[in-house]
């Protein structure tokens, strides 16, 4: 025995049964407590933990001196994460992909490979449905479905340009844009700010997963600045046609319509709206303002209450949305966001590009030009001050002079002509 063990220790250390020895080492810190203690913790001390900044932490062996070296934590995004559940998933993936990087031959300590990537090489569509995957365990249902429409559209784009099965790499700075292009020709820079959005968080998620370098869109693809309003008020020739042809066409959408027009709602406010919000036999409205967390009340005008009758909305569960894409109340999982997007892509199929409005009318252009209707027939008995007054419990503005710079800002407050008045005529 004492002959093996001298053998062993004159072996020259290059030599030392390296192979032997695992290259890298990889654990978490999770808020300075043993997970397996979790259950046994107060609710408080639990809050505690996770209030700390968890990590994957990694160390790798030096080829020159054999002993491990510590190397930069992995946070990646995993402490925007509340819960116990979803962070361990999010280390748990990390240290899958790691596992696998460097078992494919990476090590940090070869400073000569470039763009290196694991052997698992990602076409767009799988990349696009892995990390679709890890945003379902990670954000509620109502966000997962705007980033799996966002995806869907994403893929169209790229199925159209041959890119789809392509490696992922092959989706560049330039084939972004020009999808994000082609939504702001469609449409208007929120939208396509959006989408810019939703495809980061995506492209970030691949950049964590060690499936793309790096993540250009949040580093090169800037987001536009929305113009300001350019809603118009709409004459009342093309208010009498749109009408007639919702009528016929989309009756559903001409309801949405109207709530931004007699009860000058904002399109995202309308989107809120739920049965319970609509109470007929008070003849009130409640409904969460624009980026407010209270709820408002208005009174519901009666020409927009007899039209709410027909609907019979007591044979619906209180909690449908009023408005949804099948026409009817009833469920619909997406967010203010997507909600908003679809009746404006609607108004933009069944009007605007039929009757061919251009971008200065939109839905919001309802709420401009029936405010402009209701302040100037105040107008022809009270005076500027009174005809503000008696508009701002209308409007649902929250101060007088908000209300003065809206009226100006739509120019509601057109003089009567003066040319009778004029001393000189040339």
């Amino acid at each position: 025995m004492t002959k093996i063990i001298d053998k062993i220790k004159n072996v020259p250390l290059n030599v030392h049964f390296l192979t032997a020895r695992k290259k890298y080492t990889i654990g978490f810190y999770t808020g300075g407590i043993n997970l397996s203690e979790w259950n046994d913790l107060s609710k408080t001390r639990q809050k505690e933990v996770l209030s700390k900044e968890w990590y994957l932490r990694w160390s790798y062996r030096n080829p020159e001196t054999h002993k491990l070296v510590r190397q930069n934590n992995i946070k990646a995004g995993v402490n925007y994460y509340n819960t116990k559940t979803d962070r361990l998933q999010i280390l748990n993936t990390f240290k899958r992909n790691l596992e696998l990087l460097l078992d494919g031959g990476y090590s940090p300590f070869n400073k000569d490979i470039e763009n290196f990537s694991i052997e698992k090489q990602y076409t767009a569509n799988e990349a696009l449905d892995f990390v679709l995957a890890l945003k379902k365990s990670t954000v509620s249902s109502r966000t997962y479905n705007d980033y799996y429409y966002e995806v869907e559209k994403f893929k169209k784009f790229l199925l159209k340009h041959l890119l789809l099965k392509s490696n992922i790499n092959k989706v560049t700075k330039n084939v972004v844009v020009r999808y994000l292009n082609e939504i702001l020709n469609d449409s208007s820079a929120r939208p396509r700010n959006n989408s810019r959005s939703n495809l980061s968080s995506l492209f970030t998620l691949m950049k964590d997963n060690f499936i793309i370098e790096s993540n250009f869109i949040k580093a090169d693809v800037s987001k536009l600045s929305s113009l300001g309003k350019t809603d118009r008020t709409i004459p009342n020739d093309i208010l009498k046609t749109i009408a007639d042809h919702l009528k016929k066409e989309n009756p559903s959408l001409l309801l949405y319509i109207k709530f931004v027009a007699y009860n000058f709602l904002r399109p995202v406010e309308v989107n809120r709206l739920i049965i319970k919000n609509v109470d007929l036999k008070e003849k009130r409205i409640y409904f969460k303002a624009k980026n407010k967390q209270n709820f408002k009340i208005k009174r519901i005008p009666d020409i927009l209450v007899e039209e709410l009758l027909t609907l019979n909305l007591d044979k619906y569960d209180p909690d449908d949305f009023l408005f949804t894409p099948s026409g009817t109340p009833g469920k619909w999982d997406r967010d203010d966001n997507g909600r908003r997007e679809y009746f404006t892509n609607k108004f933009k199929e069944n009007i605007k590009d039929k009757f061919n409005l251009g971008a200065e009318y939109g839905i919001y252009s309802f709420r401009h030009t029936y405010i402009t209707n209701l302040f100037r027939t105040y107008r022809k008995t009270m005076s500027f001050n009174t005809a503000i007054d008696s508009l701002m419990p209308i409007t649902g503005h929250t101060s007088k002079e908000g209300l003065v710079n809206y009226i100006h800002k739509i120019d509601a407050d057109i003089p009567a002509d003066w040319s009778a008045d004029l001393e000189f005529i040339l």
